[in-house]
């Protein structure tokens, strides 16, 4: 990209710029200045015409203008010409782009935007960026900072992969996440969320939040915390600001307490609980008790130890008498009200030492299950020892009862009746055995080693390597982050700034015209999914928006919102939404608007096309109206044994009163009547 700069000169001077490369993209005129970015040449042709040179001025008359006043231009022009430090839009509530006319020329391939305010594009960033199962990644890290990070995120993917696969998971099925590494400082912070506006998820130094389609993780890298005698108690009444951060890992001796490496481990692992549950987000307690779980495992290649308790984080005394607990159990589970636990000799497990011991009693079971429960650290590691219990404790008596609960408690309050159907126990007994549990040092863990002699856990997996990263890789990520988080005048100038600057990467402009379709824009938009479409962009919902655009556009031209579709109409409608099928993640709006399409053609469907539509079902066996518009098309279309599978298989998994009358009308008309036919779907 060629930067000129034209300078007022004597009126005698004029000149040509011929043979654009490019429309231009972007352009800041001043009454002296005007700065374009765009492939150009520029010539000269009258005496006095003068070009600006990195050294000096030059004129035709082949004179050297003086250094000074070179540098005194130079001095009047920076300020209008260089970039800001801060980003294009530091919170202020507003964008600095918009959309710009499109020109009348003959030849328009993309939109243009123009600026409205005298701020100037940022610098660009420097980031890293490379991509590994699941995840594309950004990171503002040392390149060896965030291979080490990478390569350890990986194995704890693999090892937990052997300890539990299915919660690791299989391969994915979604669009990849997005995960930024914040490095440097004032990156995490320009990346913080609208919680309110947000389904998030804020621990400490990091956060996810997610749509339909795609999730992210923000991770602050270099935020460590130390403490001075690094001794973790259960303070019911003291409020953290760390609280709920499961990288708060107490360790005895002076050292770190939280880093990066146990806070991503926690927060993939709230980010899996919520894939597991589809979405549904899964009861505080049952979170942070997994989460800190699972951040304890201890990996390598050779040996994976899981489920082991890290004592360091509850101080206590083995040696409660039993009056001592008979005494905890009338005051109402509230364990160590009226005891005085001013020991200065604590054991812990087999290991004696001299600790402090702060005396603090745990919290009552309603306090902890409450759905509203502050996130302190006391409450943090009560659901940590509750968790470790129930799974690993008592010879695993209460395993079971233990998901039950958390099941159930996605639907119904957790009362202690509800606690005793699933535990066997009353919330005052399960006080006492928390303490006893805690007290005995009898404690379980898992032990896993490769099956054959030599072998390696983590053998066969490569090493990450990032990558300087594209403007375009850069702006796309954190304006996908910052969408997602609530801030969409930010996010909006994110996608827009790498666009200014000429990049035309086939996922920034998907990113744009799902920009543009959001904010209304639809001509802009299908002009963006066009191109992206063109350039094979990889982006699911990119295709589904402009499928649902050209049918759109069609109605308009047609004047018919419901009317029937011509052949040449039905493929350019299906052409997207078929290309979309061959991505991942299955989108079930693609195949229902693929059912839409068909069901308005003026053609009978094919029986390939017809196929799609049992791929879908196959896909969502549980979207009564995708097994509905499929039952219809081919009741319509002489397959009514294969309609009546999908009508039975619709009513059999009770969709909505609606759907089930039409299914139900649907059968009546097929030939035989309302034989019923069930089974498996197709």
């Amino acid at each position: 990209m060629i930067f000129i700069i034209f300078l007022a000169v004597p009126p005698a001077a004029t000149f040509s710029v011929r043979n654009f490369a490019s429309p231009p993209v972007f352009a800041v005129t001043e009454k002296y200045i005007k700065l374009i970015t765009c492939n150009m040449r520029a010539s000269y042709k009258t005496p006095g015409a003068a070009v600006f040179s990195p050294l000096f001025l030059i004129t035709n008359t082949g004179r050297f203008c003086a250094i000074p006043v070179w540098i005194a231009l130079l001095v009047f022009c920076a300020p209008r010409i260089c970039a800001q430090d801060a980003p294009a839009a530091a919170g202020d509530g507003k964008s600095y782009f918009e959309p710009a006319p499109d020109d009348d020329g003959t030849v328009v391939k993309l939109p243009t935007y123009r600026v409205v305010e005298q701020r100037i594009l940022p610098p660009p960033e420097s980031w890293l960026y490379t991509a590994i199962p699941g995840f594309e990644v950004l990171s503002n890290a040392s390149r060896r900072g965030t291979r080490a990070f990478l390569d350890d995120f990986v194995r704890f993917q693999a090892a937990l992969s052997v300890v539990w696969p299915a919660f690791a998971g299989g391969k994915s099925t979604r669009t990849p996440t997005l995960m930024i590494i914040c490095g440097k400082t004032g990156a995490y912070e320009s990346l913080g969320l609208q919680a309110e506006e947000a389904d998030a998820g804020i621990y400490g130094r990091a956060f996810f939040v997610e749509d339909d389609e795609r999730s992210a993780i923000v991770i602050d890298y270099n935020y460590i915390i130390f403490d001075e005698n690094s001794v973790f108690s259960l303070e019911p009444d003291r409020e953290d600001e760390n609280a709920g951060l499961g990288s708060t890992v107490g360790q005895t001796g002076y050292g770190p307490i939280s880093d990066p490496f146990k806070t991503l481990y926690n927060q993939y692992t709230r980010f899996r609980l919520r894939r597991l549950l589809g979405k549904k987000a899964p009861p505080p307690w049952f979170e942070e008790g997994m989460a800190r779980l699972i951040e304890t495992m201890d990996f390598s290649g050779k040996r994976i130890e899981f489920g082991k308790l890290d004592e360091s984080k509850f101080i206590t005394s083995p040696y409660e008498s039993m009056d001592n607990l008979a005494q905890a159990a009338a005051n109402d589970g509230e364990i160590g009200s009226g005891i005085n636990h001013d020991l200065g000799l604590a054991i812990m497990g087999r290991k004696a030492g001299i600790l402090q011991n702060r005396g603090n009693p745990l919290l009552p079971m309603a306090k902890l299950l409450a759905p509203d429960a502050k996130p302190t650290k006391a409450w943090s590691n009560q659901c940590y020892l509750f968790a470790h219990m129930c799974l690993y404790g008592n010879r695993k008596e209460y395993q079971r009862g233990f998901i039950k609960l958390a099941m159930r408690s996605l639907s119904e309050p957790v009362t202690e009746e509800l606690f005793k159907q699933c535990l066997g126990t009353s919330y005052k007994k399960m006080g006492v055995k928390l303490r006893e549990y805690l007290a005995t040092g009898w404690h379980y863990a898992q032990i896993y080693e490769p099956s054959a002699r030599g072998a390696d856990f983590f053998a066969g997996i490569a090493k990450v390597e990032p990558r300087d990263a594209t403007q375009a890789e850069i702006g796309r990520v954190k304006g996908e982050v910052l969408r997602l988080g609530g801030r969409p005048v930010e996010s909006r100038d994110a996608f827009i700034i790498p666009y200014l600057r000429g990049e035309r990467d086939p996922a920034l402009l998907a990113s744009l015209g799902l920009l543009e379709s959001l904010e209304n824009r639809e001509d802009r938009a299908l002009k963006f999914l066009d191109a992206a479409a063109k350039a094979k962009a990889e982006r699911p919902r990119a295709y589904l928006e402009l499928a649902k655009l050209r049918l759109r556009k069609t109605e308009a031209a047609t004047g018919a919102p419901d009317g029937p579709l011509d052949d040449a109409q039905v493929d350019y409608i299906l052409e997207p939404l078929l290309a979309a099928r061959g991505q991942p993640p299955p989108m079930t709006g693609v195949y229902s608007l693929i059912g839409d399409v068909l069901l308005r053609a003026e053609q009978p469907p094919d029986a390939a096309r017809l196929e799609i539509m049992l791929e879908g079902v196959r896909h969502f066996p549980n979207d009564g109206v995708l097994i509905y518009k499929a039952a219809l098309l081919y009741a319509n279309h002489g397959d009514p044994e294969r309609a009546r599978t999908l009508i039975g298989h619709g009513l059999k998994i009770s969709i909505n009163a609606r759907y089930s009358a039409e299914l139900e009308k649907l059968r009546a008309r097929l030939p035989g009547g309302d034989r019923p036919k069930t089974g498996a779907p197709p």
